[in-house]
């Protein structure tokens, strides 16, 4: 069975390899391309905006449990002004995921949804935060 951290690379990939990383400028201006991470990861060094990209569930669909149902979040972070940034990011992800299988080295993944975007909230002064909630199946 294809398991969560292989889900969540997958993803993370199918991010860093389009043009949304390019969407991923702070507010001095700089490029944060390399902003493209799992939802664990604890590093030393941080930029806004960010993506992170969270993997919930997988459920078996079969009984061999080689095809699966996943859930997930991708977080879109930024320390603009407003949220206009982080919401033009998320619906770039949504274009990118929604109805657009792909597969890589780990897998097949088809009937992609992206069940809920924005909700987007103030978590701190100057920090807002977007969701992109996902559906998808994974073999």
């Amino acid at each position: 069975m294809i398991t969560i951290n292989q889900v969540q690379a997958a993803i993370i990939n199918k991010i860093k390899d389009s043009n949304v990383p390019a969407m991923l400028v702070d507010v001095k201006g700089t490029a944060r391309p390399e902003e493209v991470r799992a939802y664990q990861w604890q590093g030393t060094k941080f930029g806004y905006p960010a993506i992170r990209v969270k993997v919930s569930t997988l459920k078996a669909i079969n009984t061999s449990c080689s095809r699966v149902n996943v859930t997930g979040t991708i977080l879109v972070l930024g320390e603009n002004p407003s949220a206009l940034l982080i919401n033009d990011i998320g619906s770039a992800l949504v274009e990118l995921f929604h109805g657009q299988p792909f597969s890589d080295s780990v897998g097949q993944f088809s009937a992609i949804e992206c069940t809920q975007i924005g909700g987007e909230r103030l978590e701190e002064v100057g920090l807002w935060v977007s969701e992109v909630q996902l559906s998808l199946n994974a073999a």
